[in-house]
């Protein structure tokens, strides 16, 4: 359930007492529960999500860097743009160069 529950709403700004009371546990046991269960933290299960969530629409829209961190959970394009970088290695706009879908590809490398 909690998985579930970090997952459908990882666009939004979770806080770590909200989702532990969904699960009906202190903040406390609901972390450590959940770092023996997934081997990360919740913190880290919520950016994966939104870096899965956020791929998936670099690789398939045109919406801007700063429509694509917004609508997966990030307050700003820095954050979303430092974030997305440290996990994949790559600043979102060279991995959409890369990764995106053949029809906004041939759009974006026109744009450079």
């Amino acid at each position: 359930m909690s998985l579930e529950f970090i997952t459908d709403n990882s666009h939004k700004q979770l806080r770590l007492a909200e989702t532990a009371s969904v699960a009906g546990l202190s903040q406390f046991h609901f972390v450590r529960l959940f770092r023996e269960a997934t081997k990360q933290t919740p913190y880290q299960y919520l950016l994966d999500q939104r870096m899965a969530r956020a791929k998936h629409l670099l690789r398939t829209t045109e919406l801007s860097l700063y429509e694509v961190g917004n609508s997966v959970g990030f307050g700003s394009l820095a954050q979303f743009s430092h974030s997305f970088a440290t996990r994949a290695g790559v600043a979102p706009r060279i991995w959409r160069k890369i990764h995106a879908q053949s029809q906004f590809k041939d759009r974006h490398d026109q744009g450079s």
